[in-house]
């Protein structure tokens, strides 16, 4: 019971507090968790005729490490120079060789070839995608990249992919680049 005024607005504040910290949104995203993807990092040049911007990037492999579902949240390139991700999907794989790989036209040419039409007529958007736990790597992340049509070469360091578990944010960073040219050596 409150008797006091001076109580009263002691409790009042603690309430605030409280409230604000609770009602504040998630917690900032980590760094890391329980989302993996390929271990080798690789520098990958896709030769890229003038008049042409689209480009596949399927290299990544993602499996959940964790013990819990994860939901895919969004995929952004890092540090890009001249190209922009405009759309990004999952293709389950049997295996990490199934990969629908680096291709220097949108849909990527797997795509067009068995078995890879028969998985690609299956892919998901990312965002919203879950990944069941398990080490077994099954989902290959493809992403559409597209060249802005001023510049002739368009380069990323990687590729950042957000996700979730529960209410925390985590999201990790790809280990391959990637460069865009007219001719590659």
């Amino acid at each position: 019971m409150i008797h006091t005024p001076r109580a009263a607005r002691q409790l009042c504040a603690l309430v605030l507090i409280v409230t604000t910290a609770a009602c504040s949104g998630p917690a900032k995203a980590r760094e890391g968790g329980p989302l993996s993807n390929s271990d080798e990092s690789m520098k990958v040049c896709l030769p890229l005729a003038a008049g042409q911007s689209d480009a596949a990037w399927g290299v990544e492999v993602l499996a959940n490490t964790g013990s819990e579902v994860l939901t895919l949240t969004g995929v952004s390139p890092i540090d890009p120079q001249g190209l922009r991700v405009s759309e990004a999907v999952i293709v389950s794989i049997a295996e990490k060789d199934d990969l629908f790989g680096a291709w220097s036209r949108w849909p990527p040419r797997s795509a067009d070839q068995s078995p890879g039409a028969a998985r690609w007529s299956g892919r998901r958007p990312v965002v919203g995608h879950q990944i069941k736990p398990g080490k077994q790597a099954s989902e290959n992340l493809v992403a559409h990249v597209v060249r802005d049509p001023s510049v002739s070469e368009a380069t990323m360091r990687a590729l950042r992919i957000d996700y979730t578990v529960g209410d925390q944010s985590y999201w990790i960073e790809t280990n391959t680049s990637l460069a865009l040219k007219p001719k590659c050596s």
